[in-house]
C-alpha cells in the first residue's frame, strides 16, 4: 500500500550495452518510464557496445549498472576469474560515469551462491538474475527475481524457466495466464492484471535486449506498451535499485 492506497510499482531493465539502448532510453523518458540498464564494457560474444560517452548520455536518463566486464557467463570461470570479471566490470564502468555503480546483473542468470558472495563481497547493493513470473516483493535483493522478459517465447521456454527457479507459490498465477497467450503485448499487459489482483504490494519487472527489438518487430509494441503504462495512475516507476531496497527478504 502506498498513502492507503493500492499500488503497483513497476520496473524494465535491458542487458548487454547494445547501442539502441540509448534509443530505449529515450522512448522510456518520453513516457516517464524509470528503469536499469545493465552494462558489459565489451562483450565477447561479438556485439557492439556502447562507447563510454554513451554510457554517460544514458546514465543521465537512466540508472547503469554493471554486467561484468566482458559479459562472461559466470558458470564458465573459476571463481577466480569471475570474480576479475565482476571487480574488473565496476571499476571500468565507474570510470567512465565518474560515479559509483551499486547494481550488478548476472549474464545469461547464470550464479551460484559463490557468485552471489562475490557480488556482496566487490560492494554492490544488489543483483538483478532472469528468474520470471514473479509480481511479490518476498525476494533477496542478490538475486532480484523478474516478471516476464521482452521477447515472443515459445511456450516451452516459460515451462522451462518455470520449472528451473523455483518459488511456484509465488509464479504459478502468473505462469498459467501467460501460457494461454502468444501476443507480446498481451502478455505484458496480462502481467499487470495479475500484480494487481494478487497482492496489496505488487511488482512488475520486465527485462530485455535492445539488440532484439529489430528482430521480433519490438519497437512499436514497446511504444504502445509505455503509453497504458503512462496512462495508468497507479503504476509507480522504479529504478531497480529503488526496487531492490523494498524486497522483504
Amino acid at each position: 500500500m502506498v498513502n492507503g492506497t493500492k499500488k503497483t510499482l513497476f520496473t524494465v531493465s535491458w542487458d548487454d550495452g547494445y547501442p539502441d539502448d540509448l534509443r530505449v532510453a529515450e522512448i522510456m523518458a518520453r513516457y516517464g518510464i524509470k528503469g536499469t540498464f545493465h552494462v558489459p564494457l565489451r562483450n565477447r560474444e561479438g556485439l557492439p557496445v556502447m562507447t563510454p560517452e554513451n554510457l554517460r548520455q544514458l546514465a543521465t536518463l537512466h540508472e547503469v549498472s554493471s554486467h561484468t566486464f566482458s559479459h562472461c557467463y559466470l558458470n564458465t570461470l573459476s571463481i577466480t576469474e569471475a570474480e576479475r570479471e565482476i571487480s574488473s566490470g565496476k571499476a571500468a564502468l565507474e570510470d567512465a560515469l565518474g560515479h559509483p555503480v551499486s547494481g550488478f546483473c548476472y549474464p545469461g542468470g547464470k550464479y551460484s551462491r559463490a557468485h552471489v558472495a562475490l557480488v556482496k563481497k566487490l560492494g554492490f547493493s544488489y543483483a538483478r538474475s532472469c528468474e520470471n513470473f514473479r509480481t511479490d516483493l518476498e525476494f533477496d535483493k542478490f538475486t532480484m527475481p523478474t516478471t516476464l522478459q521482452v521477447y515472443p517465447h515459445q511456450r516451452l521456454v516459460y515451462f522451462r524457466n518455470f520449472l528451473s527457479k523455483g518459488h511456484w507459490q509465488h509464479r504459478t498465477a502468473l505462469f498459467s495466464k501467460l501460457m494461454r497467450s502468444n501476443d507480446l503485448l498481451n502478455r505484458m499487459v496480462v502481467c499487470f492484471h495479475v500484480a494487481q489482483v494478487n497482492s496489496s504490494s505488487s511488482i512488475v519487472h520486465f527485462w530485455g535486449h535492445s539488440w532484439e527489438l529489430d528482430k521480433i518487430g519490438g519497437w512499436n509494441v514497446l511504444k504502445l506498451f509505455f503509453q497504458y503504462v503512462a496512462e495508468q495512475p497507479e503504476i509507480i516507476k522504479l529504478e531497480n535499485r529503488e526496487l531492490a531496497m523494498l524486497a522483504h527478504v
